[in-house]
Parts: C-alpha cells; sequence; structure tokens
C-alpha cells in the first residue's frame, strides 16, 4: 500500500516538472511589433496642400492701392487677376496685362520685375504672395524656386547699333535707315517711346512762334535753365543747348 502511494507521489511531482515545459510548447511565437519612429527634436511636420479657392492679395502700387486675386487648386496656382489700381497707362498697366500670365505659366512668385514699371511689378508680386499665404499648407513658400531662363547667345551683324527707344533714339534709327545702314535698336522697357509716350503729346520749347502767339512770354535760356535743374547739371550741356535753340 505504501508502495502505491509512493508511485502516485512521484508520478505528480513529474507531472508538475513537466507543466511550463509544456506551456512554452502550447504557445505560438508573437512577431514583434516594429519600433515606432521617434520625431526628430525640432522637426516640423510637412504642411498639407493648399485650400482651393480664390485669395485676395492687397498691396500699395506705384498709383496706390492694389488688390490682386489669385485662385489656386491644392498645389497650383490656376489664375493670377489684377482688381482696383492706380498704375500709370502705358506704364504700370504693361504690368498688369503681362505679370499674371508669367506668374501662373512659371507657377512662382520669384520672378524678375518688368523694366520700366519695376515698382508695378514688385508690387504684383507681393500682393500675389499675400494671397498665396491666406490659402494655407505651405503658402507662397511652395511658389519661391525661381525659374530659368533661356541664355543661349544671340548674335547679329548690323551696322549701326542704338541702345534706347525714345524720341532721340527713334529719330536716329530712322536717320541711319533712310541712308541705307541696317539698324538694331536696343530697349529695355517693354515699349518704345521712353517719356514720350506719357507725355500726352506735349512739345518742349522756349521762346516759339505758338507761344508768342498765345501771349505767353518765354525764353529759350529759360528753358535751358529748366532742364539743367531737371537733370541735376547730369546733362550734356552742348546737347542740351542745341536741342533748346533749334
Amino acid at each position: 500500500m505504501k508502495k502505491m502511494v509512493w508511485i502516485k507521489l512521484a508520478a505528480l511531482l513529474m507531472s508538475a516538472a513537466m507543466l511550463p515545459a509544456l506551456a512554452g510548447c502550447a504557445q505560438t511565437e508573437q512577431p514583434k511589433p516594429e519600433p515606432s519612429a521617434a520625431p526628430q527634436p525640432g522637426a516640423e511636420p510637412e504642411p498639407e496642400g493648399m485650400t482651393p479657392g480664390v485669395y485676395t492679395g492687397t498691396v500699395n502700387g506705384y498709383g496706390g492701392e492694389m488688390t490682386v486675386e489669385v485662385t489656386v487648386t491644392e498645389d497650383a496656382i490656376t489664375d493670377v487677376k489684377i482688381g482696383q489700381n492706380g498704375e500709370t497707362t502705358g506704364i504700370g498697366s504693361n504690368a498688369i496685362e503681362q505679370m499674371p500670365g508669367r506668374i501662373v505659366a512659371a507657377q512662382s512668385i520669384n520672378l524678375d520685375t518688368m523694366t520700366g514699371c519695376t515698382i508695378s511689378s514688385a508690387a504684383i508680386l507681393q500682393a500675389t504672395k499675400n494671397a498665396l499665404d491666406l490659402a494655407g499648407g505651405a503658402g507662397s513658400e511652395a511658389f519661391g524656386e525661381k525659374p530659368i531662363g533661356d541664355t543661349t547667345p544671340v548674335e547679329k551683324t548690323t551696322d549701326v547699333v542704338i541702345a534706347g527707344g525714345g524720341m532721340a533714339g527713334l529719330s536716329a534709327a530712322y536717320t541711319a535707315a533712310e541712308a541705307g545702314a541696317s539698324v538694331i535698336l536696343l530697349e529695355k522697357a517693354a515699349q518704345t517711346g521712353g517719356a514720350t509716350a506719357t507725355s500726352g503729346g506735349d512739345i518742349l520749347a522756349g521762346g516759339s512762334s505758338v507761344q508768342a502767339a498765345q501771349g505767353i512770354e518765354d525764353t529759350v535760356d529759360s528753358l535751358k535753365d529748366f532742364w539743367w535743374e531737371a537733370g541735376e547739371g547730369q546733362i550734356n550741356r552742348e546737347l542740351m543747348n542745341s536741342v533748346a535753340e533749334e
């Protein structure tokens, strides 16, 4: 009888000893979760896209307050329209006509301003930037890349090169061409004419017959003094005298 008790007790002890091993065999190995990437110190989250819509930017242009409406999708500028403005017709109006299309085509506000209407061009770019910053996401920062234009050299051969397409340059070009010379006229602005383009047809003269007929007392010397003062002494006096006297 005692022998049977000892056999059962030994069997129980062996069973208890095997339980941990059996439990280990019964468990299924679970994959370890991948550690999540911890945010880097100082790192900022990537900005989301812009909210599609029409946004208005306002700045002071050359002739006063200017408003610009910018239409955007989540990641593109689709339209730029110039609203209220006081820019000069024939000068600032050139920027109003051309800058919106350039912005849309380049998808950038990091563009060169237009010669002859620098202030108006810069105002349009700034107003567009202000509008983009209202659209959320990266705003204007997404459109700051400067486009690279065509830098291919151009070679031309000519008899006469004239720098400046004002009245003097145009007259010189016409005279040279009339004499049979080939002429290249270089003008930095969007149109020729210089200051004459906005003069309203006025012609400066002193002591003319037209003035005398209207009872206006004026002299050639007073015209010379006016030009010299306006040019702050940087005018070729010989040429100035010739123009005033002839």
